[in-house]
């Protein structure tokens, strides 16, 4: 067994459950975010603490790197539950102001460099995202690494419904 599944059962029987009542979210394809949820992330929860943290680290870049979401967010908001970001109660099952979850199965799998400006990542996703809707689609949900994998532990306690598997 290994440390992600013993650590989810053990929660479980001791009665803790990350999701406030909400269905896990058992399969990796299942956490992925809006849009919507990188903007509501980036407005509400870096705090101008933050943001001064990590310009004041990076003398030559004064904007939030997504490495500093990372560690200033990500991993600061999850290390006592031991949880994945999506996990958080206050995040897990939390909408937009449509109506439409934040968390939900990945139609994209984004690729970054972890030194890319926040501000810029979130912009070329709220725009592609615009665009899909422009085009009559509903807005659509991104994989990232960041908030769907749990970022205290090395093993990947994680399951693909869709068919993928892994390289020979």
């Amino acid at each position: 067994e290994d440390l992600g599944a013993r650590r989810d059962r053990d929660r479980l029987e001791a009665g803790w459950h990350p999701t406030s009542g909400l269905p896990p979210l058992e399969y990796i394809e299942q956490r992925a975010v809006s849009a919507a949820f990188l903007e509501y992330v980036t407005e509400m929860s870096l705090t101008d603490a933050m943001r001064r943290n990590a310009t004041e680290k990076h003398e030559a870049q004064p904007y939030l790197t997504a490495r500093d979401v990372h560690e200033l967010l990500v991993v600061e908001k999850t290390k006592e539950q031991m949880c994945r970001y999506v996990e958080l109660p206050e995040i897990h099952g939390s909408k937009d102001a449509d109506g439409r979850p934040h968390i939900c199965t990945a139609q994209y799998f984004f690729s970054y460099s972890w030194d890319s400006p926040w501000e810029s990542i979130v912009s070329a996703l709220v725009l592609h995202s615009t665009r899909q809707v422009a085009m009559g689609k509903q807005p659509p949900y991104y994989w990232i690494d960041i908030f769907a994998v749990n970022q205290h532990t090395s093993l990947p306690p994680w399951e693909c419904r869709s068919g993928l598997t892994d390289c020979p």
